[in-house]
């Protein structure tokens, strides 16, 4: 969270979080109030904006694979307590075991909320967990009223936090938009800002050693749509296989996210 004085920035990880906080940084009008990074709001200021980032789900997966490959992060640190390190190898093999154990809700659950009473990870994935985690104030009390898909829009209807969604695979168009649109009046230097993109080429993109999101089999793929449903439901990304009805077989088909 990176809160200023009349807005917030809800910083979901593996989401471009470091170029939209330096962007945000430079051209705010306001001071910063509040900055601790991925964590929630613990009550929602009815004055104050509050943007959100966001990113396709696999892709995010695979960030997140990429960061532990590189010796990196809490989850690597807890599998390798276990003896589950070997994922690890920088493969599309070592990402797909990876990938199905995170599917896998009781697995997921342990491996990064601990044992629970309740299973959030029965209804939803892990990236919706981080994405609805930071989408409301004090959220661990919201988590104890979801118990299905419905219970989350209701929710995010009449609690949820955001009002301005940025996209990475958008990022430049959406900041743009930001600053030029409905509340530019936050922002200073618009023409500068709207030129930030073309001038400062550094990013915070993992460096890919060779996995190519075309060999997964299709049915991963959908496996990844089915629990990160709210990707496709709520944040408007286009669904990776048209007909969840119709299961792929495993097959080694390649699917096309």
């Amino acid at each position: 969270m990176l809160e200023f004085e009349n807005f917030v920035y809800l910083d979901v990880e593996k989401t471009g979080s470091t170029t939209v906080r330096r962007f945000l940084r430079k051209f705010a009008r306001t001071k910063i109030v509040t900055d601790v990074k991925h964590e929630p709001v613990k009550t929602q200021n009815p004055n104050k904006l509050y943007i959100i980032s966001c990113r396709d789900p696999l892709k995010q997966y695979l960030s997140l694979y990429l960061h532990g490959n590189a010796g990196n992060g809490r989850l690597l640190a807890r599998l390798r307590r276990v003896d589950m390190g070997d994922f690890y190898d920088g493969t599309i093999g070592g990402f797909s075991a990876w990938l199905e154990l995170l599917l896998e809700s009781a697995s997921s659950d342990y491996h990064f909320r601990g044992a629970t009473k309740r299973r959030l990870m029965d209804i939803m994935g892990l990236q919706t967990l981080r994405f609805l985690t930071l989408a409301f104030a004090s959220p661990l009390e919201v988590f104890e009223t979801l118990h299905d898909k419905a219970d989350v829009a209701k929710r995010l209807k009449t609690d949820g936090l955001y009002k301005v969604v940025l996209k990475t695979e958008t990022l430049a168009d959406d900041l743009k938009k930001l600053v030029t649109g409905k509340y530019a009046k936050f922002f200073h230097d618009q023409d500068e800002a709207v030129a930030f993109f073309d001038e400062d080429r550094r990013s915070n993109v993992s460096t890919n050693p060779g996995i190519d999101l075309n060999d997964l089999s299709l049915e991963l793929v959908a496996r990844v749509q089915e629990r990160e449903w709210f990707f496709f439901d709520h944040l408007g990304y286009r669904p990776y296989v048209a007909d969840l009805r119709v299961r792929p077989s495993p097959s080694g088909r390649k699917g096309k996210p």
